[in-house]
């Protein structure tokens, strides 16, 4: 159990740190704070994993931490469906028609987009319980 603390530790300085760093490149330039928003949810993600909070006291999965999970997932797939359409150099992947690709790209973009904001909504206030 010492080391399970110490590493514990390790993992609140990490998460720590990179929150400083994303609220101080926050304030050097102005953007919409996201990476913040989504390094704390990872965070929480593995405060609740990591603590055993992920198990009900009745065996079942916790719901808190299976949302956490899923807007995580949602919101790496919004930011990476690019690459589905196009190569890292800004060329098309498939053969069809430009505005065909870029509708797609973003018809998927805003289904993982909408599908993150749906899971945030429905379960922001229970993330914040920590013993809930």
């Amino acid at each position: 159990m010492g080391n399970f603390k110490k590493d514990f530790k390790k993992l609140c300085v990490c998460y720590d740190k990179k929150l400083r760093k994303c609220h101080k490149d926050n304030f050097n330039a102005l953007n919409n704070n996201m990476e913040y928003f989504i390094t704390y949810l990872k965070y929480l993600r593995d405060y609740y994993i990591l603590t055993n909070q992920c198990v009900t006291s009745t065996g079942e999965d916790n719901i808190k931490v299976t949302a956490l999970v899923a807007a995580i997932s949602e919101y790496e797939k919004a930011q990476k469906c690019i690459n589905n359409y196009y190569n890292a150099d800004g060329t098309r992947i498939s053969d069809e028609e430009p505005n065909v690709v870029l509708e797609k790209y973003n018809k998927e973009k805003a289904f993982h987009w909408s599908h993150f904001w749906q899971l945030v909504m429905l379960n922001i206030e229970s993330w914040t319980e920590v013993n809930a």
